[in-house]
């Protein structure tokens, strides 16, 4: 089961380093945001391939759950309201989203673990591991990604189905969490934006990897 989280790690870090690239070569916050994103996927989908492959620790599965079912969703969200809201909006999100990461990070490293939770050849999941009051984060993380519905007041019709899209995939990922097979197909959202500026993030959705709540 570890070959499909590597797989995932691998082709998102690719994607992450491709946006990254173009970052440097035109600096602009949304697509440092999606490179972002997508390495903070390609980190909980390589903790998780090796959970799978040499057994679950506490460490891993924080790193996993951190990666992956907080911090990625608020910051692929980010990256939507730079391309589609006003500057200072989006700069006012990424300031808040900056302090809330810290704060996650902090109750994530030091939660109360469940060993018992964490002893399977599978994902964890996060309802077996975590308190109730821990996994809030995640569904706060969830809920967080149709922060750019604001975006729509820009006058952008496509900025719509771009929020839609976005949120959608957001709630979906409790519903796949523990799944890596192959028949996990990935949804491909097309970003709005000039023709250069339409990166097709499939990768971060090539397996599901979010811990259930």
């Amino acid at each position: 089961m570890w070959v499909f989280p590597l797989g995932a790690a691998l082709v998102s870090s690719y994607f992450s380093g491709l946006l990254a690239t173009q970052f440097r070569s035109r600096p602009r916050p949304n697509l440092l945001a999606w490179s972002i994103a997508l390495g903070m996927f390609g980190v909980a989908s390589g903790a998780a391939a090796v959970g799978a492959l040499v057994g679950w620790s506490p460490l891993t599965f924080r790193i996993y759950y951190l990666f992956g079912a907080v911090l990625n969703v608020p910051v692929l969200a980010l990256g939507t309201l730079y391309l589609l809201a006003p500057r200072r909006v989006a700069d006012g999100a990424a300031v808040v989203t900056m302090i809330a990461s810290i704060g996650a990070a902090v109750v994530i490293l030091g939660a109360n673990l469940n060993p018992g939770g964490l002893a399977t050849e599978g994902i964890p999941r996060g309802s077996e591991v975590l308190s109730e009051n821990v996994r809030m984060l995640s569904a706060t993380s969830r809920s967080s990604g149709f922060w750019s519905s604001s975006a729509a007041r820009c006058g952008r019709p496509s900025g719509l189905r771009a929020n839609v899209s976005l949120g959608s995939s957001g709630l979906l990922w409790p519903i796949c969490s523990s799944r890596w097979g192959p028949r996990s197909s990935p949804s491909q959202a097309r970003l709005p934006g000039s023709r250069r500026d339409q990166q097709r993030i499939s990768c971060s959705r090539l397996v599901c990897s979010s811990a259930s709540v």
